[in-house]
């Protein structure tokens, strides 16, 4: 009895590996189902048995997964595609970090990636 309780961890090594190569083969091969692998289920098991920690993060994932995602509502979009304006707003600056001067906005000509000539048209 007790040589059955001292070869029950690295049996269940040995079992991990063994399973792992079998899915490694069958996806190679191209049969079977998509679905997730039991290796990575059974290796997040085996680690939240030894580690607390592991299956509070492996509850949380599960809670994640059922939650839905939105789109974050407040600020309006950087892109206004209407007047052709992006506005992009910088980080605030930390105490003794050098801010740069703002450059001044440079008008393109609509259609065009060059900017427009400063010089009154020609006639």
């Amino acid at each position: 009895m007790a040589d059955l309780l001292l070869w029950t961890i690295p049996g269940s090594v040995l079992l991990m590996v063994a399973v792992g190569f079998l899915e490694l083969w069958r996806h190679r091969r191209g049969s079977g189902r998509a679905s997730a692998p039991l290796t990575a289920t059974y290796i997040n098991e085996f680690t939240a048995m030894f580690y607390g920690t592991k299956r509070t993060e492996l509850d949380h994932r599960d809670s994640m997964s059922l939650m839905r995602e939105e789109d974050a509502s407040g600020a309006p979009p950087p892109l206004d595609l209407d007047s052709g304006v992006v506005r992009l707003s910088a980080p605030a600056a930390e105490p003794g970090e050098c801010v740069a001067e703002p450059r001044p906005a440079v008008r393109r000509e609509r259609g065009s990636s060059r900017p427009a000539s400063r010089r009154p048209p020609r006639d």
